[in-house]
């Protein structure tokens, strides 16, 4: 058997490209062997890869069509009475596809012609008949094409679910979505933390001595805000939110240079403006 480049084409080489022609024949003629006088099928079955698959014929009785008797190669005439017919555009020249047409009849097709050059493929035009054409409408973004095509479940199609995760995802709150931009002056952040509603963002201000901290509360929906603060000598990297409205973040030591903390933590609430310090337990 050949394996590489220079070997030499055996018995069985010919033997196994044959079966895959005559795959190919009875897939396009619908009939066994892929000659005329075979018995009609349905489905065609490659009998070196066990792959099976619907004939061409087939698909056009089950799309209401029939084939024509003759192809865009040898050449033939539409009468008034063959709307039901459909000619195919045979390979190596062709896309192996049959076309129904559209257009006024009787219609004259000359041999070694192509739909594009016989009417052009169009509403009004030859149209493609299989899984090209439901290739095609499925990679097609138009309105009731692609996902609009393919069932999600019962009650609603793919565009519709993919549409329905979005909109849940756009409420999800994420503290690395970019909602909410603002310019601080001589500040950087420092820590986040979130609720359902807010985000709670500490920063430092650096553009005074000692260095104070500010923590930002931002409304999710409506990109409102409370800002808590000076809190001087301090330089607060993180914070800890009980809910929406009060924060813990550790208590400074006044005079310092923002980075001494007593033992103590300060709660502050922002609906009532109002600080609590919170004394650690003492040791013994």
């Amino acid at each position: 058997m050949a394996t590489g480049c220079g070997d030499v084409l055996s018995i069985e080489d010919l033997k196994t490209a044959k079966l895959h022609q005559i795959f190919e024949a009875e897939v396009i003629t619908g009939r066994q062997g892929g000659v005329a006088s075979g018995v009609e099928i349905d489905y065609a079955t490659n009998q070196v890869t066990g792959q099976t698959q619907k004939t061409l014929p087939a698909i056009l009785r089950d799309a209401g069509f029939k084939p024509a008797d003759f192809t865009f190669a040898t050449g033939g005439t539409l009468t008034a009475s063959d709307a039901d017919l459909a000619v195919l555009w045979p390979a190596p020249g062709g896309d192996g596809q049959y076309y129904s047409w559209h257009g006024a009849l009787p219609k004259v097709i000359p041999a070694n012609s192509s739909p594009a050059t016989t009417g052009g493929v169009s509403d009004m035009g030859w149209k493609p008949i299989g899984d090209i054409t439901l290739r095609g409408e499925l990679a097609d973004s138009a309105e009731n094409k692609g996902a609009d095509m393919v069932a999600f479940d019962s009650s609603k199609n793919v565009r519709q679910a993919i549409s329905d995760i979005l909109d849940r995802v756009k409420g999800i709150p994420s503290r690395f979505k970019s909602l909410y931009e603002e310019d601080i002056t001589s500040s950087y952040a420092q820590g986040m933390d979130e609720t359902e509603k807010y985000w709670f963002v500490c920063y430092v201000d650096t553009s005074v001595s000692p260095i104070m901290s500010r923590v930002k509360r931002i409304d999710k929906i409506t990109k409102t805000t409370l800002t808590y603060g000076p809190i001087a000598n301090t330089s607060i990297h993180n914070l800890i939110v009980l809910n929406d409205n009060e924060i813990l973040h550790p208590s400074p030591v006044a005079g310092n240079d923002g980075y001494q903390y007593v033992s103590s933590l300060t709660k502050y609430n922002f609906q009532t403006s109002a600080s609590t310090t919170i004394a650690f337990p003492s040791i013994n």
